[in-house]
C-alpha cells in the first residue's frame, strides 16, 4: 500500500522499451478505484494519461507501464467518456460524520497496487494547532462527495490512538 503523497513525482518506465515515459502527476479515481495515471507534461507538453489497465507495477521507486504506446492525449481520454476525478482534489476535504462532527481533513489517500483505494489519512491539530495527529481510516463506508467525505458515525472511534508529528 503506498500513498497518493509519494506517488507524485515517481518516474513511470515503459516495460517494453525500458525509457522513461514519464512521471505520475495525479491519479484518476472512479469510485474506490483508480482508473489512469496522469503523467506530468512538463515545461511546454500537455499530460498524457495512463489508463491503469495498462500499469504492471506500482514499485517502491519507479512505475512500470506495459509500453509508452498505452499514452493517450488528455483529451483523448476525455474523449472516451471515462467518469473520473483527480484524487489529488480529494486532499484537504473535511471529513464529516452521519452524526455531524468533523474529524479532521484528508492528509493523503492509500492506494493498493490493484489500484483499489484503501484508505485515508485523516489529520487533526491538537494543543492550539501546533500539533498535528494522524489516524488512518478505512475507505470501506465512506461516501466521498464534491466538498466532503462523510463516515459513520462509529467510525470516530478510529481515533482514540491517533499518531502524532
Amino acid at each position: 500500500m503506498q500513498r497518493l503523497g509519494e506517488l507524485v513525482g515517481r518516474p513511470v518506465v515503459a516495460q517494453d522499451a525500458g525509457a522513461k515515459i514519464g512521471e505520475v502527476a495525479d491519479l484518476l479515481v472512479d469510485g474506490d478505484r483508480v482508473v489512469a495515471i496522469v503523467l506530468a507534461g512538463g515545461i511546454l507538453a500537455s499530460e498524457h494519461v495512463l489508463p491503469f489497465s495498462e500499469v504492471r507495477l506500482l514499485g517502491e521507486d519507479t512505475v512500470i507501464a506495459s509500453s509508452a504506446t498505452a499514452l493517450v492525449s488528455a483529451r483523448q481520454w476525455g474523449q472516451r467518456g471515462v467518469t473520473a476525478q483527480r484524487l489529488s482534489h480529494t486532499r484537504k476535504k473535511p471529513i464529516m460524520t452521519t452524526g455531524g462532527h468533523a474529524l479532521g481533513v484528508v492528509g493523503d489517500i492509500y492506494v493498493e497496487a490493484s489500484g483499489k483505494i484503501a484508505g485515508y489519512d485523516v489529520e487533526t491539530r491538537g494543543f492550539g494547532g501546533l500539533i498535528k495527529r494522524h489516524a488512518m481510516l478505512s475507505a470501506d463506508g465512506v461516501t466521498v462527495g464534491p466538498n466532503a467525505l462523510v463516515v459513520s458515525k462509529e467510525a470516530e472511534s478510529v481515533f482514540s490512538s491517533p499518531r502524532e508529528e
